[in-house]
């Protein structure tokens, strides 16, 4: 027996091109999602560099190199 009612059932039909509203509005959508990852990009970017910045400002504290001189030198090509 069959248990769908005839709401429930799919039928396929003829595939409709996407009128000009639906393309504006698809195109409008992309761009504020591009929008959005690029700005939470920027923040993160932004987030990181106020931290470093934060970390060396502390009063009495020598800055130190981000990597130790000697390997510094070490990974730099030989001329």
């Amino acid at each position: 027996m069959n248990q769908l009612s005839e709401g429930s059932r799919t039928r396929i039909g003829p595939q409709q091109r996407p009128t000009g509203l639906d393309l504006i509005l698809q195109a409008r959508a992309l761009r504020h999602q591009w929008l959005a990852s690029a700005l939470a990009r920027l923040s993160a970017k932004l987030a990181r560099l106020c931290s470093g910045l934060a970390g060396r400002a502390q009063p009495g504290r020598m800055p130190q190199p981000a990597v130790p001189e000697p390997r510094r030198l070490a990974d730099r090509a030989a001329t």
